[in-house]
Protein backbone atom coordinates (compact mmCIF):
# COMPACT_ATOMS: atom_id res chain seq x y z
CA UNK A 1 0.00 0.00 0.00
CA UNK A 2 2.94 2.76 0.73
CA UNK A 3 4.08 1.81 -2.95
CA UNK A 4 0.66 2.67 -3.81
CA UNK A 5 0.43 5.82 -2.58
CA UNK A 6 4.21 7.12 -3.37
CA UNK A 7 3.67 6.04 -7.22
CA UNK A 8 0.19 8.05 -6.93
CA UNK A 9 1.98 11.33 -5.59
CA UNK A 10 4.89 11.22 -7.81
CA UNK A 11 2.35 10.89 -10.76
CA UNK A 12 0.66 14.16 -9.44
CA UNK A 13 3.48 16.25 -8.83
CA UNK A 14 4.85 15.33 -12.79
CA UNK A 15 1.57 16.63 -14.07
CA UNK A 16 1.83 19.76 -11.56
CA UNK A 17 5.24 21.29 -13.08
CA UNK A 18 4.20 20.02 -16.66
CA UNK A 19 1.24 22.63 -15.99
CA UNK A 20 2.82 25.30 -14.34
CA UNK A 21 5.55 25.22 -17.27
CA UNK A 22 2.90 25.57 -20.21
CA UNK A 23 1.06 28.55 -17.99
CA UNK A 24 4.64 30.26 -17.70
CA UNK A 25 5.27 30.32 -21.68
CA UNK A 26 2.26 32.21 -21.77
CA UNK A 27 3.10 35.82 -23.34
CA UNK A 28 1.62 38.78 -22.16
CA UNK A 29 2.51 42.06 -24.50
CA UNK A 30 -0.19 42.21 -27.64
CA UNK A 31 0.44 45.44 -30.25
CA UNK A 32 -2.47 46.82 -31.08
CA UNK A 33 -3.24 49.33 -34.19
CA UNK A 34 -1.42 51.96 -32.34
CA UNK A 35 0.64 50.02 -30.48
CA UNK A 36 -1.25 49.96 -27.29
CA UNK A 37 -0.35 46.89 -25.38
CA UNK A 38 -2.48 44.95 -22.72
CA UNK A 39 -1.32 42.12 -19.91
CA UNK A 40 -2.80 38.84 -19.99
CA UNK A 41 -5.08 39.18 -16.87
CA UNK A 42 -5.85 35.36 -16.72
CA UNK A 43 -5.61 34.13 -13.34
CA UNK A 44 -3.39 31.37 -12.31
CA UNK A 45 -6.16 28.31 -11.38
CA UNK A 46 -4.46 26.54 -9.04
CA UNK A 47 -3.99 22.51 -9.42
CA UNK A 48 -5.93 20.04 -7.11
CA UNK A 49 -4.52 18.39 -4.72
CA UNK A 50 -4.70 14.83 -4.27
CA UNK A 51 -7.49 13.01 -2.60
CA UNK A 52 -7.56 10.11 -0.40
CA UNK A 53 -9.90 8.44 -3.01
CA UNK A 54 -7.05 8.81 -5.92
CA UNK A 55 -4.75 7.21 -3.97
CA UNK A 56 -6.61 3.29 -3.60
CA UNK A 57 -6.39 3.40 -7.58
CA UNK A 58 -2.73 3.26 -9.42
CA UNK A 59 -2.52 5.29 -12.51
CA UNK A 60 -0.96 3.36 -15.21
CA UNK A 61 2.68 4.37 -16.14
CA UNK A 62 3.01 8.12 -17.99
CA UNK A 63 4.85 7.99 -21.13
CA UNK A 64 8.29 9.80 -21.27
CA UNK A 65 8.29 13.89 -21.84
CA UNK A 66 9.11 14.40 -26.02
CA UNK A 67 10.37 18.14 -24.38
CA UNK A 68 12.29 18.13 -20.97
CA UNK A 69 12.86 21.69 -20.99
CA UNK A 70 9.48 22.49 -20.18
CA UNK A 71 10.70 21.19 -16.74
CA UNK A 72 12.68 24.21 -16.25
CA UNK A 73 10.13 26.77 -15.56
CA UNK A 74 13.22 28.89 -13.97
CA UNK A 75 13.30 30.28 -17.30
CA UNK A 76 10.31 32.11 -17.95
CA UNK A 77 8.61 34.78 -15.66
CA UNK A 78 5.23 34.56 -14.53
CA UNK A 79 3.33 37.63 -15.78
CA UNK A 80 1.49 39.35 -13.06
CA UNK A 81 -1.86 38.45 -12.07
CA UNK A 82 -5.45 40.45 -11.84
CA UNK A 83 -8.18 38.77 -10.84
CA UNK A 84 -10.68 41.98 -10.73
CA UNK A 85 -10.53 42.26 -14.89
CA UNK A 86 -13.58 40.56 -16.58
CA UNK A 87 -14.65 41.08 -19.49
CA UNK A 88 -18.04 39.18 -20.43
CA UNK A 89 -18.08 37.50 -17.82
CA UNK A 90 -14.87 35.86 -17.81
CA UNK A 91 -11.34 36.57 -17.37
CA UNK A 92 -9.76 38.38 -20.69
CA UNK A 93 -7.59 35.39 -21.95
CA UNK A 94 -4.57 36.60 -24.78
CA UNK A 95 -2.79 34.23 -26.55
CA UNK A 96 1.23 34.86 -26.98
CA UNK A 97 1.49 37.94 -28.68
CA UNK A 98 5.78 38.20 -29.86
CA UNK A 99 5.73 34.62 -31.25
CA UNK A 100 5.21 32.94 -34.47
CA UNK A 101 2.67 29.83 -32.90
CA UNK A 102 -1.06 29.43 -33.95
CA UNK A 103 -3.25 31.80 -32.41
CA UNK A 104 -0.68 34.26 -32.43
CA UNK A 105 -1.53 37.93 -32.47
CA UNK A 106 1.72 39.25 -33.67
CA UNK A 107 3.08 36.61 -35.36
CA UNK A 108 2.72 34.94 -38.65
CA UNK A 109 0.27 32.30 -38.42
CA UNK A 110 -3.33 31.78 -38.02
CA UNK A 111 -5.26 33.58 -36.39
CA UNK A 112 -3.77 36.82 -36.86
CA UNK A 113 -3.96 39.87 -39.68
CA UNK A 114 -0.90 41.71 -38.44
CA UNK A 115 1.36 38.74 -39.57
CA UNK A 116 1.03 36.48 -42.72
CA UNK A 117 -2.71 34.95 -42.15
CA UNK A 118 -6.17 36.05 -41.66
CA UNK A 119 -8.25 36.92 -39.04
CA UNK A 120 -7.23 39.57 -36.43
CA UNK A 121 -5.86 42.93 -37.59
CA UNK A 122 -3.55 43.67 -35.02
CA UNK A 123 -5.86 43.27 -32.09
CA UNK A 124 -5.11 41.17 -28.60
CA UNK A 125 -6.47 37.49 -29.44
CA UNK A 126 -7.89 35.43 -32.27
CA UNK A 127 -11.29 35.80 -30.51
CA UNK A 128 -10.86 39.38 -28.60
CA UNK A 129 -11.00 42.02 -31.04
CA UNK A 130 -9.58 44.17 -28.90
CA UNK A 131 -8.29 46.83 -31.45
CA UNK A 132 -8.42 44.05 -34.69
CA UNK A 133 -10.70 42.95 -37.19
CA UNK A 134 -11.51 39.77 -35.37
CA UNK A 135 -14.52 38.74 -33.65
CA UNK A 136 -16.13 41.48 -31.87
CA UNK A 137 -17.51 39.63 -29.01
CA UNK A 138 -14.38 40.86 -26.57
CA UNK A 139 -14.02 44.41 -27.68
CA UNK A 140 -12.38 46.71 -24.27
CA UNK A 141 -11.21 49.54 -23.78
CA UNK A 142 -7.36 50.37 -23.62
CA UNK A 143 -7.37 51.69 -20.10
CA UNK A 144 -9.28 48.25 -19.00
CA UNK A 145 -5.43 46.46 -18.00
CA UNK A 146 -2.67 47.92 -15.91
CA UNK A 147 1.06 47.34 -16.43
CA UNK A 148 4.29 48.57 -16.78
CA UNK A 149 4.42 46.72 -20.88
CA UNK A 150 4.85 49.42 -23.26
CA UNK A 151 5.68 50.16 -27.22
CA UNK A 152 7.96 52.06 -28.98
CA UNK A 153 6.83 53.16 -32.28
CA UNK A 154 9.22 55.03 -34.85
CA UNK A 155 8.29 56.39 -37.53
CA UNK A 156 9.67 58.10 -40.79
CA UNK A 157 7.51 60.10 -44.08
CA UNK A 158 8.45 62.02 -46.83
CA UNK A 159 6.27 64.93 -47.45
CA UNK A 160 5.12 66.39 -50.84
CA UNK A 161 3.06 69.61 -50.34
CA UNK A 162 1.74 72.33 -52.03
CA UNK A 163 0.75 75.95 -50.52
CA UNK A 164 -1.60 79.12 -51.24
CA UNK A 165 -0.81 82.55 -51.75
CA UNK A 166 -1.41 86.29 -51.43
CA UNK A 167 -4.27 87.90 -53.36
CA UNK A 168 -2.65 89.05 -56.33
CA UNK A 169 -0.63 92.30 -56.01
CA UNK A 170 0.59 94.46 -59.03
CA UNK A 171 3.84 94.77 -59.39
CA UNK A 172 4.81 96.54 -62.70
CA UNK A 173 4.60 96.22 -66.72
CA UNK A 174 6.13 96.47 -69.62
CA UNK A 175 5.79 98.12 -72.92
CA UNK A 176 4.12 95.55 -73.98
CA UNK A 177 1.29 95.83 -71.65
CA UNK A 178 2.20 92.44 -69.78
CA UNK A 179 1.44 92.95 -65.91
CA UNK A 180 4.27 90.89 -62.89
CA UNK A 181 1.66 89.98 -60.16
CA UNK A 182 2.91 88.90 -56.67
CA UNK A 183 1.84 85.84 -57.07
CA UNK A 184 3.19 84.68 -60.49
CA UNK A 185 6.28 83.52 -58.66
CA UNK A 186 5.23 80.16 -57.11
CA UNK A 187 6.67 77.07 -56.02
CA UNK A 188 5.49 73.60 -57.93
CA UNK A 189 5.65 71.62 -54.52
CA UNK A 190 7.40 71.61 -51.73
CA UNK A 191 9.11 68.68 -50.45
CA UNK A 192 10.34 67.17 -46.56
CA UNK A 193 11.07 64.64 -43.80
CA UNK A 194 8.87 64.09 -40.90
CA UNK A 195 10.13 62.16 -37.95
CA UNK A 196 7.94 60.57 -34.86
CA UNK A 197 8.91 58.33 -32.37
CA UNK A 198 5.90 57.40 -29.65
CA UNK A 199 5.22 55.31 -26.32
CA UNK A 200 2.30 53.62 -25.41
CA UNK A 201 1.47 51.53 -22.56
CA UNK A 202 -1.52 48.97 -20.91
CA UNK A 203 -2.47 51.87 -18.75
CA UNK A 204 -3.91 53.27 -22.17
CA UNK A 205 -1.92 56.37 -22.11
CA UNK A 206 1.19 57.40 -23.75
CA UNK A 207 2.87 60.35 -25.25
CA UNK A 208 4.32 61.12 -28.94
CA UNK A 209 7.23 63.73 -30.35
CA UNK A 210 7.45 64.44 -33.73
CA UNK A 211 9.49 67.12 -36.18
CA UNK A 212 8.43 67.59 -40.11
CA UNK A 213 10.25 70.11 -42.23
CA UNK A 214 10.18 71.26 -45.70
CA UNK A 215 13.33 71.76 -47.52
CA UNK A 216 13.67 75.90 -47.96
CA UNK A 217 12.81 76.35 -51.81
CA UNK A 218 13.40 79.25 -54.23
CA UNK A 219 11.44 80.19 -57.26
CA UNK A 220 12.14 82.90 -59.84
CA UNK A 221 10.33 84.52 -62.68
CA UNK A 222 11.66 86.65 -65.02
CA UNK A 223 9.47 89.66 -66.52
CA UNK A 224 11.26 91.53 -69.79
CA UNK A 225 10.38 93.78 -72.66
CA UNK A 226 11.48 96.92 -71.68
CA UNK A 227 10.85 99.79 -71.14
CA UNK A 228 9.79 98.48 -67.87
CA UNK A 229 7.71 100.41 -65.86
CA UNK A 230 7.23 100.02 -61.67
CA UNK A 231 3.93 100.12 -60.16
CA UNK A 232 5.38 100.35 -56.26
CA UNK A 233 4.54 104.38 -55.14
CA UNK A 234 6.96 106.34 -53.75
CA UNK A 235 10.79 104.73 -54.61
CA UNK A 236 11.26 108.03 -56.36
CA UNK A 237 12.12 109.51 -53.10
CA UNK A 238 14.13 106.45 -52.65
CA UNK A 239 18.09 106.76 -53.58
CA UNK A 240 20.81 104.35 -54.16
CA UNK A 241 24.31 105.76 -55.41
CA UNK A 242 22.80 108.59 -56.76
CA UNK A 243 19.62 107.73 -58.86
CA UNK A 244 16.47 107.33 -57.43
CA UNK A 245 15.12 103.07 -57.43
CA UNK A 246 12.12 104.37 -59.38
CA UNK A 247 14.67 104.98 -62.19
CA UNK A 248 17.21 102.47 -61.56
CA UNK A 249 14.15 99.76 -62.09
CA UNK A 250 12.68 101.22 -64.72
CA UNK A 251 15.87 101.46 -66.58
CA UNK A 252 16.46 97.71 -66.15
CA UNK A 253 16.17 95.44 -69.00
CA UNK A 254 15.15 92.10 -66.79
CA UNK A 255 13.46 91.82 -63.45
CA UNK A 256 13.47 88.54 -61.23
CA UNK A 257 10.87 88.05 -59.31
CA UNK A 258 12.03 85.81 -56.43
CA UNK A 259 9.74 83.83 -53.46
CA UNK A 260 11.27 81.31 -51.08
CA UNK A 261 9.42 79.72 -48.59
CA UNK A 262 10.94 77.57 -45.33
CA UNK A 263 8.91 75.62 -42.91
CA UNK A 264 9.30 74.24 -39.64
CA UNK A 265 7.39 71.81 -37.57
CA UNK A 266 7.92 70.49 -34.13
CA UNK A 267 5.34 68.93 -31.50
CA UNK A 268 5.03 66.97 -28.43
CA UNK A 269 1.73 65.76 -27.34
CA UNK A 270 0.84 63.38 -24.59
CA UNK A 271 -2.31 60.07 -25.72
CA UNK A 272 -5.01 58.78 -24.16
CA UNK A 273 -6.71 55.14 -25.82
CA UNK A 274 -10.00 56.38 -26.33
CA UNK A 275 -11.31 52.69 -26.51
CA UNK A 276 -12.26 49.91 -29.19
CA UNK A 277 -15.86 49.83 -30.89
CA UNK A 278 -16.80 47.25 -33.53
CA UNK A 279 -18.87 48.49 -36.65
CA UNK A 280 -21.41 47.09 -38.58
CA UNK A 281 -19.89 43.93 -40.29
CA UNK A 282 -17.92 42.96 -37.21
CA UNK A 283 -14.60 45.56 -37.85
CA UNK A 284 -12.92 47.08 -34.79
CA UNK A 285 -12.43 50.69 -34.75
CA UNK A 286 -10.16 52.29 -31.85
CA UNK A 287 -10.33 55.84 -30.63
CA UNK A 288 -7.33 57.78 -30.01
CA UNK A 289 -6.96 61.74 -27.55
CA UNK A 290 -4.09 63.50 -28.07
CA UNK A 291 -2.96 67.24 -26.14
CA UNK A 292 0.33 68.84 -26.23
CA UNK A 293 2.28 71.52 -27.13
CA UNK A 294 3.45 72.94 -31.13
CA UNK A 295 5.93 75.14 -32.24
CA UNK A 296 5.80 75.99 -35.92
CA UNK A 297 8.31 78.39 -38.26
CA UNK A 298 6.52 79.59 -41.15
CA UNK A 299 9.64 81.94 -43.05
CA UNK A 300 8.89 83.35 -46.56
CA UNK A 301 10.91 86.01 -48.45
CA UNK A 302 9.88 87.77 -51.72
CA UNK A 303 12.06 90.29 -53.96
CA UNK A 304 12.69 91.80 -56.83
CA UNK A 305 15.68 91.98 -58.61
CA UNK A 306 16.68 94.24 -61.50
CA UNK A 307 19.08 94.24 -64.05
CA UNK A 308 20.39 96.99 -66.34
CA UNK A 309 23.22 98.59 -68.41
CA UNK A 310 22.87 101.62 -66.13
CA UNK A 311 24.70 101.95 -62.51
CA UNK A 312 23.46 100.59 -60.58
CA UNK A 313 23.25 97.80 -62.33
CA UNK A 314 21.38 95.37 -59.94
CA UNK A 315 18.84 96.87 -57.60
CA UNK A 316 17.42 94.53 -55.17
CA UNK A 317 14.35 94.63 -53.25
CA UNK A 318 13.48 92.08 -50.05
CA UNK A 319 10.63 91.45 -47.99
CA UNK A 320 11.27 89.18 -45.44
CA UNK A 321 8.15 87.79 -42.81
CA UNK A 322 8.52 85.27 -40.38
CA UNK A 323 6.19 83.45 -37.86
CA UNK A 324 6.78 81.47 -34.78
CA UNK A 325 4.03 80.12 -33.52
CA UNK A 326 4.05 78.34 -30.13
CA UNK A 327 0.66 77.11 -28.30
CA UNK A 328 -1.42 74.15 -26.96
CA UNK A 329 -3.38 71.98 -29.03
CA UNK A 330 -6.13 69.22 -28.77
CA UNK A 331 -7.10 66.66 -31.15
CA UNK A 332 -7.76 63.32 -31.73
CA UNK A 333 -7.53 59.65 -33.97
CA UNK A 334 -9.66 57.21 -35.24
CA UNK A 335 -8.01 53.88 -37.08
CA UNK A 336 -10.96 51.46 -38.33
CA UNK A 337 -10.03 48.13 -39.83
CA UNK A 338 -11.33 47.54 -43.84
CA UNK A 339 -9.84 43.97 -44.57
CA UNK A 340 -7.18 41.98 -43.70
CA UNK A 341 -3.92 44.07 -42.80
CA UNK A 342 -5.51 47.20 -44.11
CA UNK A 343 -6.74 50.21 -41.95
CA UNK A 344 -7.54 53.16 -42.40
CA UNK A 345 -7.19 56.18 -40.17
CA UNK A 346 -8.91 59.90 -39.60
CA UNK A 347 -6.95 62.71 -37.81
CA UNK A 348 -7.44 65.85 -36.93
CA UNK A 349 -6.10 68.79 -34.49
CA UNK A 350 -6.57 72.01 -33.66
CA UNK A 351 -4.90 75.06 -31.10
CA UNK A 352 -4.48 78.45 -30.21
CA UNK A 353 -1.09 79.97 -30.55
CA UNK A 354 1.52 83.22 -30.02
CA UNK A 355 2.57 84.31 -32.86
CA UNK A 356 6.27 86.28 -32.98
CA UNK A 357 5.91 87.91 -36.29
CA UNK A 358 9.08 89.64 -37.84
CA UNK A 359 9.48 91.64 -41.03
CA UNK A 360 12.27 93.50 -42.48
CA UNK A 361 12.17 95.87 -45.61
CA UNK A 362 15.31 96.63 -47.37
CA UNK A 363 16.82 97.51 -50.94
CA UNK A 364 20.32 97.81 -52.02
CA UNK A 365 22.35 97.21 -54.89
CA UNK A 366 25.10 94.44 -56.08
CA UNK A 367 28.08 96.13 -53.46
CA UNK A 368 25.40 95.38 -50.71
CA UNK A 369 24.86 99.31 -50.35
CA UNK A 370 21.83 100.19 -48.77
CA UNK A 371 19.49 103.03 -50.22
CA UNK A 372 18.60 105.92 -48.19
CA UNK A 373 15.52 108.47 -47.77
CA UNK A 374 14.68 111.91 -46.73
CA UNK A 375 17.82 113.13 -48.05
CA UNK A 376 20.15 110.24 -46.89
CA UNK A 377 19.17 110.50 -43.12
CA UNK A 378 16.99 107.16 -43.44
CA UNK A 379 18.90 103.65 -44.50
CA UNK A 380 16.43 101.61 -46.03
CA UNK A 381 16.60 98.78 -44.16
CA UNK A 382 13.70 98.57 -42.01
CA UNK A 383 12.53 96.15 -39.42
CA UNK A 384 9.73 95.49 -37.04
CA UNK A 385 8.18 92.76 -34.76
CA UNK A 386 4.68 92.02 -33.04
CA UNK A 387 3.02 89.33 -31.11
CA UNK A 388 -0.41 88.15 -32.36
CA UNK A 389 -2.83 85.49 -31.88
CA UNK A 390 -3.36 82.92 -34.61
CA UNK A 391 -5.21 79.71 -34.96
CA UNK A 392 -3.85 76.23 -36.64
CA UNK A 393 -6.36 73.00 -38.10
CA UNK A 394 -5.07 70.37 -39.44
CA UNK A 395 -6.33 66.66 -40.78
CA UNK A 396 -5.27 63.89 -42.33
CA UNK A 397 -6.97 60.72 -44.06
CA UNK A 398 -4.37 58.01 -43.61
CA UNK A 399 -4.31 54.48 -45.76
CA UNK A 400 -2.37 51.40 -43.61
CA UNK A 401 -0.68 48.32 -44.41
CA UNK A 402 0.45 45.84 -42.08
CA UNK A 403 3.30 44.19 -43.08
CA UNK A 404 3.80 42.20 -40.00
CA UNK A 405 3.66 42.34 -35.97
CA UNK A 406 5.95 45.38 -35.81
CA UNK A 407 6.28 47.31 -39.64
CA UNK A 408 3.29 48.75 -41.38
CA UNK A 409 3.28 51.74 -44.65
CA UNK A 410 0.78 54.08 -44.39
CA UNK A 411 0.06 56.52 -47.57
CA UNK A 412 -2.29 59.32 -46.28
CA UNK A 413 -3.52 63.02 -47.24
CA UNK A 414 -2.71 66.10 -44.75
CA UNK A 415 -4.54 69.16 -44.71
CA UNK A 416 -3.12 72.60 -42.27
CA UNK A 417 -4.73 75.65 -42.23
CA UNK A 418 -3.50 78.57 -40.29
CA UNK A 419 -5.08 82.13 -39.64
CA UNK A 420 -3.40 84.87 -38.22
CA UNK A 421 0.26 84.70 -39.96
CA UNK A 422 2.57 87.62 -41.52
CA UNK A 423 2.79 87.01 -45.64
CA UNK A 424 5.64 88.63 -47.56
CA UNK A 425 3.79 89.99 -49.95
CA UNK A 426 1.22 91.34 -47.48
CA UNK A 427 3.93 93.61 -46.39
CA UNK A 428 4.27 95.76 -49.45
CA UNK A 429 3.03 99.20 -48.33
CA UNK A 430 1.16 101.56 -50.03
CA UNK A 431 3.59 104.26 -50.27
CA UNK A 432 7.14 103.49 -49.60
CA UNK A 433 8.46 106.76 -48.20
CA UNK A 434 5.46 106.49 -45.39
CA UNK A 435 7.86 104.83 -43.09
CA UNK A 436 4.90 104.13 -40.19
CA UNK A 437 2.86 102.21 -42.75
CA UNK A 438 5.96 100.27 -43.77
CA UNK A 439 6.87 98.91 -40.20
CA UNK A 440 3.43 97.87 -39.42
CA UNK A 441 3.29 94.04 -39.66
CA UNK A 442 0.39 92.82 -41.25
CA UNK A 443 -0.63 89.46 -39.61
CA UNK A 444 -3.97 88.66 -40.85
CA UNK A 445 -3.23 86.61 -43.43
CA UNK A 446 -3.69 82.56 -44.42
CA UNK A 447 -1.79 79.97 -44.95
CA UNK A 448 -2.89 76.90 -46.59
CA UNK A 449 -0.45 73.69 -46.77
CA UNK A 450 -1.74 70.10 -48.19
CA UNK A 451 -0.41 67.36 -49.80
CA UNK A 452 0.35 63.98 -49.49
CA UNK A 453 2.53 61.51 -46.69
CA UNK A 454 4.69 58.58 -47.39
CA UNK A 455 6.43 56.53 -44.68
CA UNK A 456 6.85 53.15 -42.51
CA UNK A 457 6.28 52.59 -38.45
CA UNK A 458 8.18 50.18 -36.68
CA UNK A 459 7.04 48.83 -33.57
CA UNK A 460 9.75 47.72 -31.05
Amino acid sequence: MKRILLTGLAIVVSHSLVAMTHAQQKSNIHYSSYGYSYQDATPQTPVPSASPSDAQVPEPPQPSIDEPSLLTPSEYNSPPVQDDVVVDGSPFVMDNCDGCATDDCGGCATGNCGGCATGNCGGCAPTAGCGGCGNCSKCCIGSVLHSGDCNIVVGVRTLIFERDYEDDISLGYNASGDWLFSTDSQHDWLGGLEATISNRGCTGRGWEFGYWGLIPEASCVGFSGAPLYSNLYGLANIDLEGVSVYDAMNNATNWCLRRETEIHNLEFNLLRNGGSTCGLFGDSMNLEWLGGIRWMSFQEELGISATGPNPPEECYYDLLAQNHLLGLQLGARLERCLCKCWTITLGSKFGVYNNDTYTRHSIQDGLGNTATMNGGNTNYWLTSRKKDVSTLGELELGLNYQFNACTRFNLGYRAIGISGVALAGDQIPRYYTDVQDTQRVKSNGNLLLHGLTCGIERSF
